[in-house]
């Protein structure tokens, strides 16, 4: 495990200043087609144009306050003038990521990846040509600026391209295209030098993570982190997966510290980051409750090979843990008004052994959990994280073999997993944003909150 620095504080407002112009060119929000940029402003070669860039930028608006449905419709109708442009194409491919629309999201950034990959040729043809004027006439600034231009141009291109195949990867992960996930999303993270890509470096190699997770249950034929009888090939194929997505994991954190490093990291970003850091500790729990499972149905295997190296299961258990411990302590620092960081660390006190002093750490620890809860508004995410507060009672109940009250954490939550099924189920939410899109999210709040009432189901199995 690489160790884990503290970060330095985010931009101020003139760096970020600085860096959301530069970004809102590169991300194409301002796109080199439609005219260039001068201090008068901005210039169109017609009228069509004009209304094209308008319709892009009252588009791009509405994406960014999850107007989806909006947004879509101003995006196809510039595609009817513009069928060819591969941004428009990444972010009506990126609205069916969002809507859960993998097939179509498929389409539309396959297309995106097509437009783009044509424009990428096109381009360098222009700056061949371009360097050609410039060696038979070497101090035209006319020319000198003609090609700094195109270089921008292409590096915009070359952005959208890549974002439209991370996402591609993205939705072939959600349609369980493992294999084809695999190699995008890998073709993708080796395109270091792109920007705005390298922003999210780290995601694309978090997505590699749960990549190489969904192979290791493909190949057990189960869901690996609850499977109860497996064979020593099939734990080995497991584990090695799984290994897999820890060096993935590591690679992502690794590239966080390179964009702190640079001053990339703003408040928001901290907070995405935070996520990522309870994202792994999670994973090693899982990790560490398989090594701990396999041990215990055969308890003359202590070590195992994998992938050239040799495991210790009964140290790889206590390592997770304490690497699980420094990983949240980082999320804590990034973010600390987060409270899944809280219930994620009282999973990890759970499997540390319960004594006084760790039953007093759980009281605190749940504590400031409840705390974080309550000041979060009325919606989605509080409805998520009541689900987590009584799911996490439950854990802390059983460990103490107190059945009452595990029940009643345990009704708890079911009731408010049972709630999000109710057709007349209404909260307060932003009213601006897309009712498809929060009718999804609603969906997914209410998978989740099953999925807990099913880990519970079997924790008390197992006792």
């Amino acid at each position: 495990m690489k160790v884990i620095k503290l970060f330095k504080q985010g931009l101020d407002s003139k760096q970020w200043k600085q860096l959301t112009w530069v970004l809102f060119i590169s991300l194409g929000m301002v796109q080199q087609t439609y005219g260039q940029i001068t201090p008068e402003g901005l210039q169109f070669d017609s009228p069509l144009d004009q209304e094209l860039h308008k319709r892009i930028g009252q588009a791009d608006q509405a994406f960014h306050e999850k107007r989806f449905s909006e947004a879509l419709t101003l995006y196809k109708n510039t595609l009817e003038d513009r069928p060819e442009d591969p941004y428009v194409w990444l972010r009506v491919g990126t609205i069916f990521y969002l809507k859960d629309d993998y097939s179509m999201a498929e389409e539309a950034l396959q297309r995106s990846i097509q437009f783009a990959a044509r424009e990428v040729s096109n381009q360098l043809s222009e700056i061949e040509l371009s360097e050609n004027k410039l060696e038979n006439d070497p101090n035209n600034e006319t020319l000198k600026l003609g090609l700094e231009e195109d270089n921008k141009k292409l590096k915009t291109i070359l952005a959208h391209k890549a974002s439209a195949e991370h996402f591609l990867g993205r939705s072939y992960l959600k349609q369980g295209k493992l294999k084809a996930a695999k190699r995008k999303l890998e073709s993708v993270a080796n395109q270091n030098d792109q920007q705005p890509l390298k922003l999210r470096q780290w995601q694309i190699h978090w997505d590699l993570a749960r990549t190489h997770i969904a192979l290791a249950k493909e190949n057990l034929g189960k869901e690996w982190t609850q499977a109860d009888q497996f064979n020593v090939t099939e734990f080995e194929t497991a584990l090695g997966m799984s290994q897999i997505a820890r060096e993935e994991f590591e690679n992502a954190i690794e590239l966080v510290f390179k964009l702190e490093e640079e001053n990339f990291l703003t408040r928001d970003k901290k907070v995405s980051l935070g996520n990522l850091f309870v994202a792994f500790a999670g994973f090693l729990h899982s990790q560490g409750d398989l090594a701990k499972r396999f041990h215990e149905q055969h308890p003359n295997i202590s070590r195992i090979w994998v992938n050239g190296s040799e495991i210790d299961l009964d140290q790889l258990v206590v390592q997770n843990i304490q690497t699980a411990a420094t990983l949240l302590d980082q999320a804590e620092k990034l973010d600390p008004q987060e409270p899944s960081i809280y219930f994620a660390r009282i999973e990890n006190l759970l499997r540390s052994g319960i004594s006084p002093a760790t039953k007093r750490q759980i009281t605190q620890t749940l504590e400031k959990a409840e705390e974080r809860l309550n000041q979060f508004p009325k919606g989605l995410k509080r409805h998520k994280y009541q689900g987590y507060f009584h799911f996490t009672s439950a854990l802390i109940a059983l460990s103490e073999n107190n059945t009452e009250t595990f029940n009643s954490h345990f009704e708890s939550l079911k009731a408010l997993a049972d709630g999000l099924k109710n057709p007349n189920f209404s909260i307060e939410i932003g009213k601006e944003q897309d009712a498809d899109w929060l009718e999804t999210q609603q969906i997914k709040t209410q998978s989740l909150l099953e999925r807990l009432l099913t880990k519970l189901t079997n924790q008390k199995e197992k006792r």
